[in-house]
């Protein structure tokens, strides 16, 4: 669930992203995980922007009884040369995390590039394109694409896609999204 500030009179719009799931990583029983994200974001001069994340992830694993915390961040540049078009770029996960936590489990150092497009205002494009600079062998990359329109006055309908290199995996995703004049939900 991800909830953002859409109120333009907010001095420093922001989010807030908390996920908690179960996922199975190769070598390790079921690792149980409770996401967090606190971002905040601010045009810095005409047409840039900048965004910095918090992040906070725990990770247990009851078989083995044993617990994992990491506190990381995410730093993100947006060009908006005009309303419609926009480029980015990311460094996230910057902060090394401890040798205690097992390699499976640590957030991936990633810079990333991206663009979106808005057609007129009825459907925006996106596409990104990931590098994992710290457990990448063969420079293999992470490809996301994705899709979003207006259905209704307050309502948003998504479909993505992603393709990772790293893990020979590809998923699709599709998403509804309530986006209010001064909250947005996810």
């Amino acid at each position: 669930v991800s909830f953002s500030d859409n109120n333009p009179e907010t001095y420093f719009p922001g989010a807030f992203t908390f996920l908690m799931d179960r996922r199975a990583v190769k070598g390790l029983p079921l690792v149980d995980e409770q996401f967090a994200q606190m971002s905040i974001a601010e045009f810095a001069a005409p047409h840039f922007s900048v965004g910095i994340s918090g992040v906070y992830l725990k990770q247990n694993i009851s078989d083995l009884a044993q617990d994992f915390e990491q506190w990381n961040g995410v730093l993100g540049l947006l060009y908006n040369p005009s309303p419609e078009f926009g480029i980015g770029a990311t460094l996230a996960y910057f902060v090394h995390p401890s040798g205690n936590i097992p390699l499976a489990l640590r957030l991936p150092q990633t810079a990333g590039l991206g663009i979106h497009y808005l057609f007129l205002d009825f459907a925006r494009f996106r596409m990104d394109i990931l590098q994992q600079y710290d457990s990448s062998p063969g420079q293999k990359l992470i490809w996301k694409g994705g899709f979003e329109t207006m259905i209704a006055d307050f309502a948003i309908l998504r479909l993505g896609a992603r393709r990772d290199e790293n893990l020979n995996q590809s998923v699709i995703a599709t998403g509804l999204s309530f986006n209010g004049p001064r909250m947005k939900l996810d």
